[in-house]
């Protein structure tokens, strides 16, 4: 069993909220996954792993409140 933690799926039009110059094609690359998220930010920003996953998981944060404050 892994210790990570488990997040919904992240939508095309939240990441695109956030970073709005993915490419669609990119998007459909991530599909939802936050994993895949953190490698197309270290691919198209340059990012660290580390950065790019600190990036994801305020990003992961931040929707979940909003999710949660929606209901």
């Amino acid at each position: 069993m892994s210790n990570k933690p488990e997040h919904r799926p992240i939508s095309n039009e939240r990441i695109l909220e956030h970073w709005d110059d993915f490419t669609a094609d990119e998007v459909d690359w991530v599909d939802g996954d936050a994993q895949r998220l953190i490698e197309a930010l270290e691919t198209k920003y340059g990012l660290s792993g580390d950065e790019a996953a600190r990036q994801v998981a305020a990003f992961l944060e931040k929707n979940e409140t909003k999710a949660q404050i929606r209901g």
